[in-house]
């Protein structure tokens, strides 16, 4: 994300009103750079709440006896 950063790449919301009225090129760098340090900590954020849900959600299903995890890929090799 820094080199894209570093390049000169800006991010454009469409929900949010633009970036391109606020003249000062360094003002607008910051107010660039705040956003998407937002949205990368609600999107970390985030994923850590799912992967709470998801071990809960596992842990009830093996209290029940319904969860058995992923099926092995590959089987044990025997060599005879």
């Amino acid at each position: 994300m820094n080199q894209i950063q570093i390049k000169g790449a800006t991010l454009e919301v469409l929900n949010l009103p633009s970036m391109n009225g606020i003249e000062d090129e360094n003002l607008r760098r910051l107010i660039n750079s705040l956003v998407i340090e937002l949205y990368k900590y609600q999107a970390e954020l985030e994923r850590k709440k799912i992967k709470e849900r998801q071990a809960q959600g596992i842990e009830i299903a093996k209290k029940k006896g319904k969860f058995k995890g992923r099926q092995l890929k590959f089987k044990k090799m025997i060599h005879v």
